[in-house]
């Protein structure tokens, strides 16, 4: 997923959503500790007065979405 890194350029970060071979467990690690910037911008909305830059979009929310679907699904 192309990020933003503050200087008009690309960078690109990896993620993974692996399910043990006999379905014990499942792990998705996110590659950045910026997913959640991609999810909601997070700036003056009540969570705290920083601005991250609004990088909030709609496919990196249902990307988010069907990752937590799945860990709820039975």
């Amino acid at each position: 997923m192309p990020a933003g890194d503050g200087n008009s350029s690309n960078t690109w970060s990896d993620a993974t959503l692996y399910t043990a071979p006999n379905g014990g467990g499942t792990v998705f690690a996110a590659g950045t500790i910026q997913w959640s910037w991609s999810v909601d911008n997070g700036y003056n909305d009540g969570f705290c007065g920083c601005s991250p830059g609004g990088y909030a979009n709609l496919p990196a929310q249902r990307v988010t979405s069907n990752i937590i679907n799945r860990f709820i699904a039975p």
